[in-house]
């Protein structure tokens, strides 16, 4: 058997199931949800947003914890980060619209 046949017939690790990437899955999700919920209920946007930025600590913790640092998982992060700024500059959008233009000039160059 050849080497190059070895290391295809290994089993591979599925990355997109990693703990740190099943966090940033979580972490889109909750932005994603302060959204719906910014006109009607202010702390509960605020608790979801919280919520998320704890765990942009803690799926960067686990990453290196458990040994899942991948390409994936850095560019989810990026992607996790770009969601939640937008989502906070929809936010303050909402809530200040005389500086709406301000905030949709900071989402373009973001």
């Amino acid at each position: 058997m050849k080497a190059s046949e070895t290391a295809l017939s290994a089993p591979r690790e599925n990355i997109f199931l990693f703990i740190p990437n099943l966090i940033g899955y979580v972490r889109i999700l909750l932005a994603t949800a302060a959204c719906f919920t910014m006109t009607t209920s202010p702390w509960t946007t605020f608790t979801l947003r919280m919520t998320a930025e704890i765990l942009d600590y803690v799926d960067g913790e686990a990453a290196r914890y458990l040994n899942q640092c991948t390409k994936f998982g850095a560019a989810l992060d990026i992607v996790s980060d770009r969601c939640s700024g937008l989502y906070l500059l929809l936010i303050l959008g909402n809530f200040y619209p005389q500086h709406l233009v301000t905030f949709q000039i900071l989402a373009v160059v973001d």
